[in-house]
């Protein structure tokens, strides 16, 4: 049983070629034939480095689609003046400007909407990426698992 287990764990290793070693070496604290596909998949999503830098660039992209839509946001400028007289008596001047129009504010605000549908394409397409990889190891290892069995009746 012991050594089935390491020859599993080998095959595991050479059939996760595409993924990252942190992730096979994850799934070889598990037995191979009691987890699913969705803990595989989970443990990929966790440890693959191609996805984790997917996701990362997900949340980078929102960012600059919300900095895009702040770029158009009113933008104050606060002036406080200080003044006295003779009579000591202080006058306080306030004054607030807001810019009415920016072609360029707007163009970045136009550029939001875009930037957040690009983000999530992105992060799909990974996603699918790393499912069909995952799916490609998991099949070679089911279909050499009937030749591992041979191999250990010899």
């Amino acid at each position: 049983m012991m050594k089935r287990r390491q020859q599993l764990k080998r095959l595991l290793i050479k059939s996760l070629t595409g993924l990252s070693l942190s992730l096979a070496l994850c799934s070889l604290t598990l037995q191979a034939n009691e987890m699913n596909l969705n803990t595989i998949f989970g443990l990929a999503k966790n440890h693959d480095a191609k996805f984790r830098t997917a996701e990362v660039d997900k949340k980078l992209n929102n960012y600059q689609a919300n900095l895009a839509y702040a770029a158009f946001a009113p933008t104050l400028s606060l002036s406080l003046t200080d003044t006295s007289n003779v009579a000591n008596t202080n006058y306080n001047t306030v004054s607030i400007t807001q810019p009415i129009f920016s072609i360029e504010k707007f163009e970045q605000l136009k550029q939001g909407a875009p930037k957040e549908t690009l983000a999530e394409a992105l992060y799909v397409a990974q996603e699918q990426d790393l499912a069909s990889r995952v799916y490609v190891a998991v099949a070679n290892l089911i279909t050499q698992n009937p030749a591992i069995k041979s191999n250990q009746i010899r």
